[in-house]
């Protein structure tokens, strides 16, 4: 007797519950996470407070790696971890297939996917500068100066291993985790939630965004968000953004340590109007790219669970 098939959205949790589900298990494990790394770092010596308030581009490997430790635990907890828990309890043995990563999409996806990223990188450069024309009250102001500190010091790499520990840190495990959340679960519950997957994609990439609480890179993790999300519908595959965003983030590490002079100086608040033009260019290609994925797909049969 042939087994009927019977749709993903019907087997499990609804997608509000789903939806809330996966919101509140990310904000408890941000919390556990965070009593792991204080109670960590602490048998190490560390103290946490002391080390978040004094950290700094000059300080040293340990407490470069320290940090690096607290970035990955919070990574953990906050994302990565909460969407397997998510994801088995809606679907159990199925959660794989649920998050849509039973199985390898095609090279070409990949491929397409990349350049996706790679040509939309000069129109998120244009939007940091458009983010920045926005004054930001002075509390957020001085959180944002913290935050750039934190990053400068962790992007700091004078060997190897600390290339590859922010590699893993800053590219492969945000990608994985980041998106299981973002678009395998929150972009999905909305989509059947709403059924308009452009507003869908909007809210999730929206959410994404504000969950990261850096204002003064708001509005490019929305359009990073926009383009990850989209790469998720059009495919149907969650490795095809995975691999987009930690192709962006792994990008960014490399040249941060091939180039670490050269990045140094790439502040924000240093581009003005004159790269309006190119990300102008770059939002057609980003266009033409995504309509070229689109007609590849065409003749394809497309499986919307």
């Amino acid at each position: 007797m042939e087994q009927q098939f019977i749709p993903f959205e019907d087997r499990g949790a609804s997608a509000p519950r789903r939806l809330f589900m996966t919101l509140g298990l990310a904000i408890a494990g941000g919390v556990v996470g965070a009593f792991i790394t204080i109670g960590a770092l602490k048998l190490f010596g560390f103290d946490f407070g002391v080390l978040n308030e004094t950290f700094r581009e000059e300080s040293p490997l340990a407490d470069r790696n320290a940090m690096r430790f607290a970035a990955l635990i919070n990574q953990l907890f906050t994302f990565l971890i909460p969407a397997i828990i998510a994801s088995y309890l809606f679907y159990k043995k199925d959660w794989l297939s649920y998050q849509r990563m039973d199985a390898p999409p095609v090279a070409k996806y990949f491929l397409m996917g990349t350049l996706m990223i790679m040509v939309a990188f000069p129109f998120v450069i244009m939007t940091y500068w458009l983010n920045s024309l926005v004054p930001l009250p002075e509390v957020l102001a001085i959180a944002e100066k913290n935050t750039a500190e934190l990053v400068k010091g962790i992007v700091v790499m004078d060997s190897p291993m600390e290339l590859v520990f922010n590699l893993l840190l800053i590219s492969v495990v945000p990608a994985i985790g980041e998106e299981m959340i973002f678009r395998g679960i929150v972009q999905d519950s909305f989509e059947k939630m709403i059924s308009n997957p452009h507003v869908a994609i909007l809210v999730s990439a929206i959410i994404f965004s504000a969950i990261h609480m850096q204002f003064g890179g708001f509005l490019p993790r929305v359009v990073l968000g926009m383009v990850l999300g989209y790469l998720f519908y059009w495919t149907r595959n969650l490795w095809v953004p995975i691999f987009a965003h930690a192709f962006n983030n792994g990008f960014q590490i490399l040249g941060a340590y091939f180039y670490s002079d050269e990045f140094s100086n790439m502040e924000p608040t240093a581009l003005d109007s004159s790269i309006a033009l190119p990300g102008i260019i770059s939002l057609a290609l980003t266009i033409a790219v995504g309509w070229y994925i689109l007609k590849m797909k065409d003749g394809e049969r497309m499986v919307y669970r």
